[in-house]
């Protein structure tokens, strides 16, 4: 009873923080987190929290398995790549919205906790595979939407080949946990890639405390080398490093958007254009008496 009113108090905090999609609640009502954890941390199975697990690895927070998923804008005839099997909490999550997971991990005490798990449970439609993620899975491909729990410097160019047209991917790039940013690229008909354009404010846990963080907007739209994408959200504004958002900004941005960027601001007004002084002089009460 205790177990199921920590269930409803999480479904109630993920609404709170933004999570409208009902299927996605849903389907994170219909896993039990617990049997995800170490037997050691059992009891804050149902916080809002990333948890240890083995290999050094974590169980990501349970809002941002919400988010990432939500984003995912899942059908039940999806085919799912997941790159990053971890404990098996975001797959079995996803098998309750789409068709089939297929889902990579590198380490095999993982996988291997991971698939005793899916039987536990009934889990039909998730298959695993030991390898190397960035490589994605070939000889499954191409696939609806991928999705990444793991970040990289930039998109792996294997994941965008193998990623169905009309696709989407979600992938946290960065360098470094401070600087990462989750990125969202759908793959559109002739091959450029745009992004979904909603835009979306919220929190993320960057490990450091159980918390959250500070909510950002978004930082824009960038041109790259894959096309338009979306950056949705970096770390806490305390560990924020400017200069390296910017260089990751520089590293995927496409030369021709800054000489765009450049021409628009030369036409822009200025600031103030039009604005009267701040401190243009004001009538007195002597010289409004007069005027009188």
């Amino acid at each position: 009873m205790a177990r199921a009113q920590e269930q409803i108090e999480l479904i109630m905090q993920l609404r709170r923080r933004g999570i409208r999609d009902t299927k996605v609640l849903r389907a994170i009502e219909l896993v039990p987190r617990e049997l995800f954890v170490d037997p050691a941390f059992e009891d804050h199975a149902y916080k809002d929290i990333a948890l240890p697990i083995e290999c050094g690895q974590t169980i990501s927070q349970p809002y941002v398995v919400a988010f990432m998923t939500e984003h995912l804008d899942l059908d039940v005839r999806h085919k799912v790549l997941e790159i990053g099997t971890g404990s098996g909490y975001q797959a079995a999550v996803l098998s309750h919205l789409c068709r089939r997971v297929y889902t990579v991990e590198r380490w095999r005490e993982l996988q291997k906790a991971a698939d005793r798990r899916f039987a536990r449970l009934g889990i039909t439609n998730v298959t695993t595979i030991i390898g190397d993620g960035w490589l994605g899975w070939p000889p499954q491909a191409p696939f609806d939407r991928i999705i990444v729990t793991a970040a990289a410097p930039e998109a792996p160019s294997a994941l965008i080949d193998q990623l169905k047209i009309g696709g989407r991917m979600i992938i946290p790039l960065g360098e470094t946990r401070d600087t990462q940013m989750l990125i969202q690229i759908d793959k559109s008909e002739d091959r450029t890639f745009t992004v979904c354009g909603k835009e979306v404010q919220f929190e993320f846990n960057v490990g450091k405390d159980d918390q959250g963080t500070i909510v950002h907007e978004v930082l824009g739209v960038f041109e790259t080398k894959h096309g338009l994408v979306m950056l949705l959200m970096v770390a806490d504004e305390a560990d924020y490093d400017d200069a390296a958002i910017v260089k990751m900004i520089e590293s995927i941005r496409d030369p021709a958007e800054d000489e765009m960027d450049a021409d628009e601001a030369a036409d822009e007004p200025a600031a103030d254009a039009g604005k009267p002084a701040a401190d243009a002089a004001q009538p007195t009460d002597e010289s409004k008496s007069e005027e009188k």
